[in-house]
């Protein structure tokens, strides 16, 4: 995820040579539909980052000014990496706690944790940025969509907004699009999620 979030960062304005700009997208479908990125709004998605098979999926969004033809791009926001990565997850969705996030960080030095309705924040600071002109502090998250977990980031320029509460609400706002552009349970699965609840 890093090496190819490095790749991108030149288009996104956080300190590496730019390439070609690419056509506008704003949403891709990840593991055969499951989970569908919807870009927020300002964001486009890097074509060539989206990887997506049966079990995992993974996508890249940068400004759309700075991705796209800059004449037909809606107005600049915050120059931000934003990754989507998804696994297999269980079915009942991420654990409460948010431990096991926790866990996956490692070394990263957590300075604050948020839980809020299935959503589990992290802001971490890194022992190392992720681009030459980045900040080492930035924002993971996680939460489930239809019994895959689905993992955000948000990495931002030194200094900037990213990495203080810009970057909280726009992996908010990321959320929340992916939930609503995502389909519902089949009924099968829906009702068993309910049964758990229950137990």
């Amino acid at each position: 995820m890093v090496l190819i979030a490095v790749t991108a960062a030149g288009c996104l304005g956080l300190g590496l040579e730019s390439r070609r700009p690419a056509p506008a997208v704003r949403e891709a479908a990840l593991v055969g539909g499951a989970v569908i990125v919807t870009a927020p709004t300002g964001y486009c998605l890097e074509p060539g980052s989206v990887k997506s098979s049966a079990e995992s999926g993974f996508a890249l969004l940068g400004r759309c000014d700075l991705l796209t033809d800059s004449d037909t791009a809606p107005v600049p926001v915050a120059p931000a990496i934003l990754t989507i990565s998804v696994t297999a997850g269980e079915e009942t969705g991420v654990p409460a706690d948010g431990d096991s996030l926790a866990r996956a960080l490692g070394e990263e030095r957590i300075l604050e944790r948020i839980e809020d309705n299935g959503l589990v924040l992290f802001r971490v600071d890194s022992a190392e940025p992720v681009t030459r002109s980045g900040d080492s502090r930035h924002w993971r998250a996680m939460m489930a969509v239809n019994g895959h977990t689905v993992g955000l980031a948000a990495y931002g320029a030194e200094g900037s907004n990213i990495s203080g509460e810009s970057g909280q609400y726009l992996l908010r706002a990321l959320a929340r699009r992916i939930r609503k552009a995502s389909p519902e349970p089949p009924p099968a699965q829906a009702d068993h999620t309910e049964n758990d609840k229950a137990e």
